[in-house]
């Protein structure tokens, strides 16, 4: 069943979208004061930043930068506000006319108020006030880290929506919407047939695999992975309709991230090491749910909820939940790491 290739894939990018969204924050870069780094790693780190500034014409001055000024930034009323322009400027900063544009958007002069107002926000993400509202330097980054990523949600739906780049690649095919597809695979993971998404259509064979072709095709080629965001919400949304899914945890995924955990977050982790050690192997992940009585549905919708649940929370509690995600993996790693074959995998 070629069909189901796709959403194969998106089952197991929702699986890795958990354990990415809690490896994230390892990339965070935290306050000067908390970086374990020798005064040698420090200088060096320093001559490099200034050798490029200097290769622009543009070098810090850090006497500027012990003074504080926020340019157009209110940072008590709306810090998530700074953190995405701060993320759309270093993204644009290589094309100096984009990274201009952005400048005076922000109410920035140049290259040395910008690092002048990023000081000011590394002392104000440590003040008392910024703390009484944020909460700590960890919680702090999570504000930074959603922030950062609804924005690019963001720019990415609006590629499908109306007037978008990609809107001409969510228009039907042949009569089929992205919806009505995305309910077939709903239908195929639950166990129909492909007679049955036929029937269930009004077409035949030949016409449903032209069309499945084709929404593969276009997803293949999106390398924004809008059209594969799109197919996902659209994948999770059919699953609420009676009659369609069957999964027992459909619910879940209709609020991710909300309410009460949906199985134990050990449980979640032993499975998702259990899949990746076949993987590596060559052998088929799907064995590993069969055997817990789980389908790839109830898979996939256990990984929409949790890597929202861990994006949203993996740095809160002096970073709890990000640490023990961690140490779950590296035990199930090593738990798993001989596996041959589903007959090595005991839960």
């Amino acid at each position: 069943m070629g069909f189901l290739n796709s959403l194969k894939g998106i089952v197991g990018s929702a699986a890795k979208a958990a354990q990415d969204a809690v490896q994230q924050p390892q990339r965070a870069e935290p306050p000067a004061e908390e970086r374990d780094e020798s005064p040698a790693e420090e200088q060096d780190e320093e001559e490099s930043r200034d050798e490029e500034e200097e290769s622009d014409g543009d070098r810090r001055d850090y006497d500027l930068e012990a003074q504080d000024d926020a340019a157009r930034f209110d940072l008590l009323g709306d810090l998530p506000g700074y953190y995405v322009a701060e993320f759309r400027i270093e993204q644009a900063w290589e094309v100096e006319a984009d990274r201009a544009r952005l400048f005076a958007e922000y109410g920035i002069r140049n290259v040395q108020h910008y690092y002048q107002v990023k000081e000011t926000v590394k002392r104000f993400v440590q003040s008392p006030q910024a703390q009484a509202k944020y909460g700590d330097i960890n919680d702090i980054l999570h504000v930074q880290m959603k922030a950062t990523q609804d924005y690019m949600m963001k720019g990415i739906q609006a590629q499908t929506a109306p007037g978008g780049k990609l809107a001409g690649e969510v228009e039907p095919v042949e009569g089929i919407s992205l919806e009505q597809w995305a309910e077939q695979q709903v239908r195929a993971a639950s166990g129909a047939t492909v007679d049955d998404l036929c029937k269930s259509l009004g077409i035949d064979k030949a016409k449903w695999e032209r069309v499945s072709a084709e929404w593969n095709a276009r997803m293949s080629r999106d390398t924004t992975m809008a059209i594969a965001v799109a197919y996902g919400n659209a994948f999770t949304k059919a699953q609420s309709k009676p009659g369609v899914g069957g999964s027992k945890y459909a619910a879940a995924a209709q609020n991710p991230g909300k309410g009460p955990l949906p199985m134990p977050l050990e449980q979640y982790v032993e499975i998702l090491e259990a899949q990746n050690a076949l993987t590596a192997q060559g052998q088929d992940p799907q064995a590993v749910l069969k055997k817990l009585g789980l389908n790839v549905m109830d898979w996939s919708n256990l990984g929409v909820w949790f890597s929202t649940y861990i994006s949203e929370n993996a740095m809160r509690n002096d970073a709890a939940l990000h640490k023990e995600f961690t140490r779950l993996s590296e035990k199930y790693k090593a738990k798993f790491a001989s596996a041959k074959s589903d007959a090595d995998i005991n839960f």
